[in-house]
């Protein structure tokens, strides 16, 4: 009840104050360092909870973040090769005229090989993605 807050007698008379008259400096220190390790225990077991509950939250979020980004990277893999898709129809309905049409311009771009292409290919489908 003391540790509570309320140590006084039904009269209103302090307990503590009652038992160190009765029981001197004894009584104080024990009271005092009782007091205090009641304390500090409530305190640390209550940091305690605190620290596992932020820390699971903190697992928890980590891990659904992982799977948002995994699935952002399939998701931007499918939009990929669906454009190569396109990309390989259209130069198979083409013909020549893409041959020609892609070394003029790889000629204005400044792109040398194919190998070049694909980078810049790369690039900005991600860019539009």
């Amino acid at each position: 009840r003391c540790f509570m807050g309320d140590c006084s007698t039904s009269d209103g008379k302090p307990i503590v104050s009652l038992l160190f008259s009765k029981y001197g400096v004894r009584f104080a220190l024990s009271y005092a360092g009782v007091s205090t390790f009641v304390m500090l225990g409530l305190f640390n077991l209550i940091v305690a909870i605190y620290i596992e509950n932020t820390l699971n939250a903190a697992k928890t979020e980590g891990e659904r973040t992982k799977a948002q980004r995994h699935r952002e990277s399939v998701r931007v893999a499918r939009l990929t090769r669906q454009l190569l898709k396109k990309f390989c129809a259209a130069e198979r309905l083409l013909g020549g005229t893409l041959n020609h049409v892609s070394r003029e311009g790889r000629r204005i771009s400044g792109l040398n090989s194919w190998k070049d292409i694909g980078k810049a290919l790369r690039a900005s489908t991600i860019d539009d993605v």
